[in-house]
């Protein structure tokens, strides 16, 4: 499994460099942490 932190960036940017990491990813499970509630949603 895979983590990625994308805390301190400003939606979009996490929610776009996170759709890259998953179509890059093969199918492998992946965690994001995030501390923006617009990227959340």
């Amino acid at each position: 499994m895979k983590t990625i932190d994308r805390r301190g960036l400003s939606c979009p940017e996490p929610v776009l460099k996170t759709k890259n990491a998953l179509e890059e990813g093969g199918g492998e499970k992946i965690t994001v942490i995030i501390d923006n509630e617009g990227s959340k949603k």
